[in-house]
């Protein structure tokens, strides 16, 4: 059963982080050149075992590892993948290795610097692939330290702040989390095997003196992923850490750390509370509606770029919400699809807004304008971002927002219809700011500004292929994405 390929792919994080350590220090440039290679090989690694290892039409489980951690316990080390976890490995490995050409200029205490991103690669790279309890969580929470710091040391004025708000808040969501796991561990004959919890729980709740734990848990775990997600009211951490993280922090924020909460919305509350989900479905299809034109709302009246974009992803991570709530196959289709998508799009916005930064020292939209004409290809990479942000056909952002909707409709016309509004906030938003920012007079202080350099305009110019590749073509995700669909929905009992 162990090919331990998929291990494998897991731990090259690590052995980088360990590697930076042990030779980085020797030289300056010694970190981030140990960093790249090894988010390179992780990228490379990841690619190869989806394209000659992973069946992408197969459904369950594929390339399993498990070995007994705590057989006592019925506590093992077990990964695997199926179609959304492999998205969402692909997914981190290319954001992690675009962040480290972002942070190619970090100076302070780099060596410091480039072992926590990694650790913090491999903890993301661990929750999508865990199947058991134990490690799930142990990975959750090996993310979280690395972020607080990379924040803290390496962010800006309100730094401390905005880490601390983030740890309190994730490490709020943690610990209901983890008092629901345990809950389904006991359930489950004290076994941490997900697989396990899931065929014995339904047995062990549904019509037993165990049935008022259900809702409980349910609550329990949702806000645990809610934080994460973020859905509101749970969401104010994340502005703060935005504008305070540096660009290559936020690119990974905003592209992968928010997809853990949509990624434990569908193992855990969708999987093995299917019609409790069904149950709240009308509340929960309202909230991810109300996400989105909150979040889109909230945007308009911001004039920092980085703060804009950041209610845009609250916005944007709504459609996730409703695609998740409409409980049809176009809706979750949507769902996965908005996840990827998001993740493309935004860490294009936070690239761009870091270029405008340093190379106007400023993100106020009133202090910018016609930057278009001293930074052409900055300008266009940013458009791009912008137009795929709202929707633009033929980009990837109006795949997932047409599935998404279209799940909608299927189950609420009315509340989608509604949720609908948000896009015309959303180009609105978008467009205001792209127009004020490099289409207005340029202003003095400006004249002298240049256009991006080739390491700043490489890692968008990729992304955007891929954003224009999926838009144009969305089987080459759609395949993966839909093969694990059909076989999850019968689970839902739909």
């Amino acid at each position: 059963m162990n090919s331990y390929l998929l291990t494998a792919v897991l731990a090259i994080p690590l052995l980088g982080a360990l590697l930076t350590a042990l030779f980085g220090p020797a030289d300056p440039k010694g970190p981030r050149a140990i960093a790249l290679m090894s988010t390179i090989a992780s990228l490379v690694a990841t690619a190869a075992l989806a394209l000659t290892r992973f069946d992408p039409v197969a459904s369950g489980l594929q390339l399993e590892d498990m070995v007994a951690w705590l057989p006592g316990l019925k506590i093992s080390y077990h990964v695997g993948v199926d179609g959304l976890s492999m998205a969402m490995l692909l997914l981190n490995a290319l954001l992690c290795c675009v962040a480290v050409v972002a942070s190619w200029n970090v100076r302070e205490r780099p060596t410091m610097y480039f072992v926590l991103f990694q650790i913090l690669q491999a903890g993301v790279a661990g929750v999508f692939a865990a199947q058991d309890l134990l490690l799930f969580f142990v990975a959750w929470e090996l993310e979280l330290i690395p972020m607080y710091f990379l924040i803290a040391i390496w962010g800006g004025a309100r730094r401390e702040y905005a880490a601390m708000k983030f740890l309190l808040y994730t490490l709020a969501g943690s610990a209901l989390m983890l008092v629901a796991f345990i809950g389904l561990y006991l359930i489950a004959s004290n076994n941490a095997d997900m697989s396990v919890i899931l065929s014995q729980h339904k047995n062990a709740l549904h019509g037993t003196a165990l049935a008022w734990a259900e809702l409980p848990l349910f609550l329990f775990l949702f806000v645990g992923f809610a934080v994460k997600l973020p859905s509101f009211p749970f969401h104010t951490w994340l502005p703060d850490a935005h504008v305070e993280a540096s660009t290559p922090i936020s690119v990974i924020l905003a592209g992968i750390l928010l997809k853990m909460g949509a990624y434990g919305l569908i193992r855990f509350n969708w999987t093995l509370f299917p019609e409790l989900v069904k149950d709240l479905a009308p509340w929960l299809l309202a909230l991810g509606a109300f996400n989105i034109l909150y979040g889109a709302l909230v945007a308009m009246r911001q004039t920092d770029m980085k703060k804009l974009i950041a209610y845009s992803s609250v916005s944007h991570m709504g459609f996730v919400l409703l695609g998740l709530a409409a409980l049809n196959s176009a809706g979750i289709n949507g769902a996965i699809f908005q996840m990827v998508s998001h993740g493309l799009i935004t860490a294009m916005l936070f690239l761009g807004v870091g270029v405008v930064y340093d190379h106007t020292h400023t993100r106020d939209i009133e202090k910018l304008g016609g930057l278009a004409e001293r930074m052409p290809v900055a300008a266009f990479l940013m458009i791009v971002a912008s137009l795929a942000s709202l929707g633009l056909p033929g980009l990837s952002g109006f795949v997932a927002e047409f599935l998404a909707f279209l799940g909608g409709f299927q189950a609420n016309p009315a509340v989608t219809t509604a949720a609908a509004v948000g896009v015309v906030l959303t180009a609105f938003y978008m467009l205001f700011m792209v127009q004020r920012v490099y289409f207005q007079q340029l202003k003095p202080e400006n004249t002298q500004v240049v256009d991006c350099s080739l390491r700043e305009a490489l890692p968008q110019a990729i992304l955007a292929v891929l954003v224009l590749a999926i838009g144009c073509y969305p089987a080459l995700l759609g395949h993966t994405v839909n093969s694990f669909v059909v076989a999850y929905m019968p689970g839902l009992g739909l």
